[in-house]
């Protein structure tokens, strides 16, 4: 399920992402290229991804990466699954405002 899903996730990012270089070293969206000009949120990405400003809503595509947070619903039967993922190289992906652990 979940482990499965880690690397789903880090698949997604790096496919819809890495095509502009702008991944970093802990699998974060920066907002630069190396040029200066700033990386795109585009229709291709919204499928997976949601593009959040930093009031916490949503921004349509082709806006400036802002914030980048999965579009997912994690459900597992062990909480420590869900917990080693929202601790991981993956956590900023993950809205923590939206997630609930039992």
């Amino acid at each position: 399920g979940n482990q499965l899903g880690r690397t789903f996730w880090s698949l997604a990012l790096h496919e819809h992402a890495a095509h502009s270089s702008c991944i970093n070293s802990s699998s974060s969206v920066s907002n630069g290229s190396p040029n200066g000009s700033p990386y795109m949120y585009d229709e291709s990405m919204s499928t997976f991804f949601r593009n959040v400003s930093p009031l916490k809503a949503d921004m349509p595509p082709n806006t400036e990466i802002n914030d980048l947070k999965a579009r997912a619903v994690c459900v597992d039967t062990e909480g420590g699954v869900l917990e080693s993922t929202l601790r991981g190289p993956l956590k900023d992906l993950f809205d923590r405002e939206s997630t609930f652990l039992a």
